[in-house]
Parts: C-alpha cells; sequence; structure tokens
C-alpha cells in the first residue's frame, strides 16, 4: 500500500521477494511474486504466486563416533553437493544490481 497507494487490485509493476533460508547443512529458498493486492476476487485471472525449493544439501556432516575407535578425530564433511551453491548465486545475481560486473558474474555462474 505504500509503494503504490490508492491501488485495490492489479499493480502497475509486481513486487518480487526472494528469500533464502540456511541451516548448517541445507538451504531453502523462497520466491514470491505479489501482482494484485485483491485477495477477494479469485476469479479476476491475475494470482499470486509462492516457489518453494527446500531440503538443498550441501553437504553431510559427520561427528565423530569414539565408542567405535574411529580413527576421525573431529567433525568431518562429506558428499559436497555445489547445486544448491549454484541456485545461490543465481538468485543473488538475479537480484544485485551490477553494473560492470555482471557480465563477469554471469560467465562466472556459467563456469560453476
Amino acid at each position: 500500500k505504500k509503494t503504490y497507494p490508492g491501488i485495490k487490485d492489479r499493480l502497475p509493476t509486481p513486487i518480487s521477494v526472494q528469500v533464502i533460508n540456511m541451516s548448517e547443512t541445507t538451504m531453502n529458498f523462497t520466491y514470491f511474486q505479489l501482482n494484485t493486492i485483491d485477495f477477494d476476487n479469485s476469479e479476476a485471472g491475475v494470482k499470486n504466486f509462492v516457489w518453494f525449493d527446500t531440503g538443498n544439501v550441501l553437504f553431510e556432516r559427520r561427528l565423530p563416533q569414539p565408542w567405535k575407535r574411529d580413527k576421525i578425530l573431529g567433525t568431518s564433511l562429506e558428499n559436497l553437493d555445489l547445486d544448491p551453491f549454484k541456485k545461490l548465486l543465481a538468485t543473488v545475481g538475479n537480484c544485485a544490481e551490477l553494473e560492470d560486473s555482471s557480465t563477469q558474474f554471469k560467465e562466472k555462474l556459467i563456469e560453476l
């Protein structure tokens, strides 16, 4: 309402929000696009959208098991998966306002 005062239905320009939440080993992505603020008229044809991409595991964390006489002295990280990191770079690259470095960023992203 602050961005578009007086608008009661379809927005002139959609408002997009990208959220990344992380734990020690996983990333979850949420993307939201607000197209209308008319929540009462579901037949209008214009809808708001939300996308969830959850459970993107970066790596597995293996804790030492001294009762098994494990030779690992500390915590180890295994099964590295770079796909969640690629999604992170794509999300950041999509919302970043990069001027001269945008081409370099896209080239780096393609390399991954």
